[in-house]
């Protein structure tokens, strides 16, 4: 399977074990304050809200760099602006009043080799993203390391984020 199609599969593999790792096994349900509305788990809420579907990087992406890892995967440098951001949020219905309570985030990690486009950009509440961030951290020392492979790591990602 290429990475693009593997990129749009979703798997639980390994997410318990994952969760596990980051300390968060059942993350406790939260709400929504502007909106009203429930979500639960580290890195959802309101899925009638915006989407954000991922990319992955590739060498005709203009923030392309370079390839990196064992596995030659496309690396792209950020470039998000506020204009970027404030088009992430719309999507969600998050009012630029709130921006302070979201990190500005990248589905797929730049570290793991997601794009900085747009489709890959999505506002992630600050406690979601310091979680998601230790997850984001072992996978690309497990990457780095050719432990894993590039399609493996964006599985656990995403199946993380609908967790």
């Amino acid at each position: 399977m290429d990475a693009s199609k593997a990129a749009t599969f979703v798997s639980c593999g390994l997410l318990a074990l994952m969760l596990g790792a980051c300390g968060s096994q059942n993350p406790p349900s939260q709400t929504d304050a502007h909106k009203g509305t429930s979500f639960t788990g580290p890195a959802s809420f309101d899925p009638k809200l915006g989407t954000t579907p991922g990319k992955l990087c590739s060498p005709s992406d203009p923030d392309f760099q370079e390839f990196r890892y064992p596995e030659h995967i496309a690396y792209c440098q950020r470039n998000v602006d506020d204009s970027e951001k404030a088009q992430a949020a719309q999507k969600y219905g998050i009012p630029e009043a709130d921006f302070s309570q979201y990190e500005f985030d990248h589905l797929i990690p730049l570290s793991l080799g997601g794009s900085d486009s747009l489709e890959n950009i999505w506002p992630q509440r600050l406690d979601a993203a310091h979680v998601k961030d230790q997850l984001e951290e072992q996978l690309y020392l497990e990457l780095q390391a050719g432990k894993i492979t590039q399609a493996d790591a964006v599985k656990q990602i995403r199946a993380w984020k609908m967790k």
